[in-house]
């Protein structure tokens, strides 16, 4: 199997200063389970815009500018995805972009030096290479009336929009099209039937090199005469097939031995809307479908379709499960289907917490009237009392 590798951004070289490309293993950005794509498709986006709204105050206070608000705010994009966690470029890119669209957006009083100023005092400047401010004001984000990240709070409702429209299960409706028909209501939906949505990605293969061949590398690299030779031989095998490979070749064939996946797959991701867009697409062809989990309301990825809870740990419950939960409750439906007597008594029950709650029955009366309830319930099921009768007796 090839490996495949995600090209993600640049970063520089704290010791040298060269600015290198970052590359990484795509399970880390996009695991078999998809959980981050589905962690920032849920994320509380107002965590890491409420420091950024603090932080930008100082423009109209005239107070120097709080980098301590700075960092929480790109340590909340780095918990959103990891794409911003191992390239912390791309935080850095990101909030210089925004910077650079709120400042035109909120200082259009401002001639373009003194806007280009402002940005030199604001920006992500610790570690970043993109601070240049004719680059960044070039590929600047307008912050948007409503919102600093608005770029953020758009792309996660489209991501949220198509997740919805093609993978999400949770609809029995939805879940019943086929990947074809989900996927052409998408188009229609968020294109608004202009056109179908496009999506490219640069890809790149390539071999590398074994590791004891790489080693070796180093011999043939000064030494011509050991090249001249092997292309001598491949030109003669080459006219005869069935010959003997020469050792030349036999000598290079030995040293690819092993079991390493020397092929690789490189993919240029371009930005976080790429990469997301990448793995929708992903998921979409290998026949992933998510649904939302019937007690946390957190999207998972069911083993099979009639799953309905997650395996997390649920909210206020004391570390028990989602799908713990879930079993309970499918076990008290299935008793109140066959015990009536317990879905009569169950339904008065809910009826006086309710009237507890609106004020038109006191705590008092109802802790007196529910150990009566629950001895007549079980006299009905003892066969001591009429069904009827326990139905009449609890609307009194």
């Amino acid at each position: 199997m090839p490996k495949n590798i995600l090209s993600i951004g640049l970063e520089e070289d704290p010791q040298f200063g060269d600015v290198d490309p970052v590359y990484v293993n795509m399970d880390r950005l996009i695991p078999p389970n998809h959980s981050c794509l589905l962690q920032f498709v849920e994320y509380d986006l107002s965590k890491a815009e409420k420091p950024l709204i603090e932080y930008l105050s100082c423009i109209d206070s005239g107070k120097e500018p709080r980098k301590q608000l700075l960092l929480t705010a790109i340590s909340e994009l780095q918990q959103m995805h990891p794409y911003f966690l191992i390239c912390r470029e791309n935080a850095a890119f990101l909030l210089n972009c925004i910077f650079a669209g709120y400042i035109t957006r909120h200082c259009s009083d401002m001639d373009e030096l003194e806007q280009k100023n402002l940005f030199m005092k604001l920006c992500v400047s610790d570690y970043s290479i993109f601070t240049d401010p004719d680059n960044i004001f070039d590929n600047k984000i307008d912050s948007g009336e409503d919102h600093i990240l608005d770029y953020l709070y758009n792309l996660q409702y489209d991501i949220r929009l198509w997740v919805m429209l093609t993978l999400d299960d949770t609809n029995p409706e939805l879940a019943r099209l086929d990947r074809q028909r989900r996927s052409v209501l998408y188009s229609h939906v968020a294109m608004k039937n202009e056109y179908n949505p496009v999506f490219s990605i640069e890809v790149e293969f390539s071999t590398s090199m074994p590791k004891k061949l790489k080693a070796k590398s180093a011999e043939w690299d000064f030494n011509e005469d050991l090249y001249d030779q092997l292309y001598k031989d491949l030109n003669v095998l080459m006219w005869d097939p069935e010959a003997n490979l020469p050792k030349s070749l036999t000598d290079l064939i030995k040293l690819t031995k092993g079991n390493e996946d020397c092929d690789v797959i490189t993919y240029q991701i371009r930005d976080f809307t790429c990469l997301l867009e990448y793995e929708i697409h992903r998921m979409v062809l290998d026949g992933i479908h998510v649904k939302r989990c019937r007690n946390c309301h957190r999207y998972f990825i069911p083993e099979r379709s009639n799953i309905e809870y997650c395996s997390r740990v649920a909210p206020n419950s004391n570390g028990k499960l989602c799908s713990e939960i879930g079993r309970f409750r499918v076990y008290g439906k299935k008793a109140r289907e066959s015990d009536p007597a317990y879905a009569m008594f169950n339904r008065a029950y809910r009826a006086r917490l309710e009237k507890i709650r609106r004020g038109t029955m006191t705590r008092e009366f109802y802790d007196k009237w529910r150990p009566i309830a629950e001895q007549k319930l079980e006299e009905v099921r003892q066969g001591k009392m009429d069904l009827d009768a326990f139905d009449e007796w609890l609307k009194m």
